[in-house]
């Protein structure tokens, strides 16, 4: 999963000390792994024989992240935090950039390349890409995200905004605000792999003081290998042959940064 220190830990001691009254965070990839992870530990309490019980703290990371932001923003310092863009006003500064831009001039849809570019950026983020894309020789599209992206970079800062795709790295030097806010034990759960942006994020966690664990099922992947493939074509091939999912997309990230 990643070369962090996390302790395994499988579902009923999990179960155990989300019970306990431990201030024990869980964070899944996505809701959906949130929620079905919510329901069996309903289902397990109600084996136990309670009908009433405090409700376990189950969520996506990027809720946590969320969470944080709030409390670091509604701590008394809010006029000196940026502020966190919605998904549409992402989508709106993406749109003007881009039909603002020469390239984008050419375009059939503004909106339709907008979203394409906030996916993107948010890819670029997870796997640190962003400050390696000037120095990599890539084709036209390449260099015209680029521009975008830069154009996007300088406006949100000029206007005192961030987004999501971000916001992980910021709450990084905030974690020192937020004592009261962080658990004593916080489990990744149901996370193939983790991206360099997550690992900075629960290293951070970790200098802070809080356990790491993970769930026992999820056993760390092997690093495979690099391949060195003759055009995109033959690169695709092999990604095709990768293992679905997280594999794949750990494979075109490191080639996407060399």
């Amino acid at each position: 999963m990643s070369s962090l220190a996390f302790s395994p830990l499988d579902t009923a001691p999990l179960f155990q000390r989300l019970a306990s009254g431990e201030r024990v965070c869980v964070v899944t990839p996505n809701q959906r792994l949130a929620a079905a992870l919510a329901e069996r530990y309903a289902r397990a309490q109600l084996a136990n024989g309670l009908e009433v019980w405090d409700a376990a703290d189950i969520l996506p990371l990027s809720a946590l992240y969320q969470r944080y932001y709030d409390a670091v923003a509604y701590s008394g310092q809010a006029s000196m935090e940026p502020s966190l863009l919605t998904a549409i006003q992402e989508q709106a500064i993406w749109e003007g950039i881009i039909a603002g831009s020469e390239a984008g001039a050419g375009l059939l849809s503004a909106s339709s390349a907008a979203t394409l570019a906030r996916d993107a950026w948010t890819l670029a983020h997870a796997w640190h890409l962003l400050p390696k894309l000037n120095d990599f020789f890539g084709n036209e599209d390449t260099r015209v995200f680029s521009d975008w992206a830069w154009r996007y970079q300088g406006s949100t800062a000029r206007d005192k905004q961030i987004d999501r795709a971000r916001l992980a790295d910021w709450l990084l030097p905030q974690l020192s605000k937020l004592s009261t806010e962080l658990p004593r034990l916080l489990v990744a759960w149901g996370f193939e792999i983790l991206t360099p942006q997550q690992e900075a994020f629960f290293a951070a966690m970790g200098g802070a003081g809080i356990k790491l664990s993970r769930d026992a099922l999820t056993e760390p992947q092997s690093s495979g290998v690099l391949t060195a493939c003759a055009d995109p074509e033959e690169e695709m091939r092999h990604a095709a042959r990768c293992r679905p999912g997280a594999g794949a997309a750990r494979a075109w990230a490191r080639s996407s940064a060399t």
